[in-house]
Parts: C-alpha cells; sequence; structure tokens
C-alpha cells in the first residue's frame, strides 16, 4: 500500500529534473550520468553523442575477445587501454561538470 502511495503521487505530481527550460534557447546540461557525452559534444559537435558511447561500449565489448584465455596472462596493451579509457571517461566527466553551458542547436 506504501508503495502504491508514493507511486500515485509521483505520478500526479512528478518532480522536476534539472533546471527549467529558457523558451528558444537550448542550453541545458545534460543529467550527470550523461556528462561525459556532454563533454565530447562540445569538443567535436553533434557527431560526439555517437562517436563517444560508441567507442566506449565498442571497446567494452570487444575485451572478452582479445583478453587471455584461462591460465594466460592478460595482454598488456589492453590493459594499457582500459585504464586509458578510464582515465579519458575521467576527464570527460569532470570536464563535462565544470564546463559552461552551451547552445548546442545549429552546431
Amino acid at each position: 500500500m506504501l508503495m502504491a502511495g508514493i507511486g500515485l503521487l509521483a505520478a500526479v505530481f512528478p518532480p522536476g529534473i534539472g533546471y527549467p527550460a529558457v523558451a528558444g534557447l537550448e542550453v541545458t546540461k545534460p543529467y550527470w550520468p550523461f556528462l561525459w557525452i556532454y563533454a565530447a559534444e562540445n569538443g567535436i559537435g553533434i557527431w560526439g553523442m555517437v562517436l563517444a558511447p560508441f567507442v566506449l561500449f565498442g571497446f567494452l565489448f570487444l575485451v572478452p575477445v582479445f583478453d587471455g584465455r584461462e591460465g594466460m596472462a592478460r595482454p598488456r596493451w589492453l590493459v594499457a587501454l582500459a585504464v586509458f579509457m578510464l582515465g579519458l571517461f575521467a576527464v570527460a566527466f569532470v570536464y563535462g561538470v565544470f564546463a559552461p553551458q552551451m547552445q548546442h542547436l545549429g552546431m
């Protein structure tokens, strides 16, 4: 009953997420899990929103393919690339947090 009541309250009075929009101008930042994609969009334009997730999740998809089999050592280049990707992700996230809001329409 408690969860049904909370769900009903959430449906009737939905919480606002983020800052209110500015009419006629898009200058908002995305919610925090997507700030790393926002950093890529600031850097290379609208294609950054497609390219950044494709590169990260493509790498994560291919890790089991290149990882050593049981009993074999993990390739050093794969570990180095994983550390590089993690560092790049962290830098992009921090940049997304502190980057000024930009207008992205018409890029």
